[in-house]
């Protein structure tokens, strides 16, 4: 997903995914990408949680990662989860917090239902991008979870003459085969079995141009 609208119900669309694809509620894991701000990764997974619980989806246990836990208390939470949620903000930092505590490794064994918010939802690529109009402020490419085949860009403007031209060089120096990108309020499904897109405004990037991806 590339946002979440914090004062509205979530799309109702996405909620009827989420009710299907979360079978099991016991165990809700949140991955910061401000794992020293612990105040306020409280905050925004306190505000999600709300989400959830207004569309019925109510979880026993919530875990919110911080840096102040043990790596092995973190993979145990992970372990037992039934979804893990990769939180929105600092692309960098949150896979920085991912890698230096190990948790790589038991995030891509993961069984259950992975949910990545904007940040998060770049993570869970194969090829992760971030464009010069995102935090980094420039053009950065590294390898992510693999949990997904293809790339995406959050927060996509159709009128954004930079953000729109780093994407055509993304695409045509590297070899990265599918590059999707999602304007606020639309998201990405993946299951074993289809690809399903949520939302009208979902682009998509070829060799020279950027064009309106119709479902």
């Amino acid at each position: 997903m590339s946002r979440l609208n914090y004062n509205e119900d979530f799309d109702k669309e996405l909620i009827s995914y989420l009710k299907k694809d979360i079978v099991s509620r016991e165990r809700i894991v949140f991955i910061p990408t401000t794992p020293k701000n612990i105040l306020l990764t409280k905050k925004y997974a306190s505000e999600i949680i709300r989400l959830f619980e207004i569309n019925e989806l109510i979880f026993k246990d919530v875990k919110i990662l911080h840096n102040k836990i043990e790596t092995t208390l973190m993979v145990n939470f992970i372990n037992n989860a039934d979804v893990i949620f990769l939180m929105g903000g600092d692309t960098l930092c949150q896979y920085k917090f991912l890698k230096e505590n190990n948790l790589i490794e038991p995030i891509t064994n993961f069984k259950g239902v992975v949910i990545g918010l904007s940040a998060g939802a770049i993570n869970m690529c194969k090829n992760a991008i971030l464009t010069s109009v995102q935090e980094a402020k420039e053009i950065i490419i590294f390898e992510g979870l693999n949990l997904v085949d293809f790339s995406i860009e959050v927060h996509f403007d159709k009128d954004n003459y930079v953000q729109k031209k780093d994407l055509l060089k993304i695409y045509s120096e590297n070899q990265i085969e599918t590059v999707f990108c999602l304007s606020d309020t639309s998201g990405i499904r993946v299951s074993d079995k289809s690809i399903d897109f949520l939302g009208e405004k979902i682009y998509k990037v070829t060799n020279d141009k950027i064009f309106r991806f119709l479902r």
